[in-house]
């Protein structure tokens, strides 16, 4: 016997029509016809007044009042021009034009200076020459990495000539170590110290730097792989660190990883 549903009690007129939408005055909620609930309007991110949406930061709860040298890093993927262009779904929503590469790298540039950094990290970079040939008229010099097997994009490391000195630069290439195509940056960098002083330094690590680069496996079911590109960069960068007086750490990039989930959660929070 063939199910049927009774669907009287289904009372359609109670449904609003989808042009009947109001505006609640003072609510900033949209109230349907009807008896319906109120439907909350999407927050928008506050913007400056240069127009540019503000940031929510996290800060930490550590003192860091005796730290005497302060820098600014800041950590990119850019999304690579070749990946944009082969995954179109993924952008369906997205202004063609805020796709093009001639566009997008004017719009990194002003929002790099409006933080003024002293070094960046970036991922997914395959039009690198065009990015350092624009990045250097602000001061900043750069090293690539390319990923290995078929992907054009990589990543990159800029800073300040007038602040650092490049000492010691090593990459690494999780394919030899059976760990897929991605690829990872360790610079150890030399402070200049541009305000003299008659006191000489207390140690190395009081004029070092080691700052590290890395882009992890997206592949949502390979949390193996990430955590095993993460043990080898991180304890590379240990060793070299302490390689150069135990100059202090500080890791970027893009973990492909969620809060509180693997690899991100074997760093201690802020």
């Amino acid at each position: 016997m063939r199910r049927t549903e009774d669907r009287s009690c289904f009372d359609r007129s109670r449904l609003p029509d989808r042009h009947e939408a109001s505006l609640v005055p003072g609510h900033g909620k949209r109230r349907l016809k009807g008896g319906a609930a109120p439907i909350p309007r999407p927050k928008r991110r506050k913007t400056r007044g240069d127009g540019h949406r503000s940031r929510p930061w996290v800060f930490s709860s550590r003192d860091f009042s005796s730290c005497k040298k302060r820098f600014v890093i800041v950590s990119y993927n850019i999304l690579g021009v070749e990946n944009a262009s082969r995954h179109p779904d993924l952008y369906q929503l997205v202004d063609p034009k805020n796709l093009e590469w001639d566009r997008r790298k004017r719009r990194i540039r002003k929002e790099l200076r409006r933080y003024d950094p002293s070094i960046l990290c970036f991922q997914e970079v395959d039009r690198f020459d065009d990015l350092a040939s624009l990045l250097n008229k602000d001061g900043y010099v750069g090293v690539y990495q390319v990923r290995t097997g078929d992907a054009s994009d990589g990543c990159a490391m800029f800073w300040k000539e007038e602040q650092f000195n490049l000492l010691h630069e090593e990459n690494i290439q999780f394919q030899e170590f059976g760990l897929r195509n991605n690829v990872s940056q360790i610079c150890v960098f030399k402070v200049i110290d541009t305000h003299k002083s008659t006191k000489p330094a207390r140690s190395q690590c009081d004029r070092t730097l080691l700052v590290g680069n890395i882009h992890v496996l997206f592949n949502p079911n390979r949390g193996d792989v990430k955590l095993g590109q993460m043990r080898l960069f991180l304890e590379k960068a240990h060793e070299i660190s302490e390689q150069w007086g135990n100059a202090p750490v500080v890791v970027a990039g893009d973990l492909n990883s969620m809060p509180q989930v693997e690899p991100r959660n074997i760093f201690p929070p802020p």
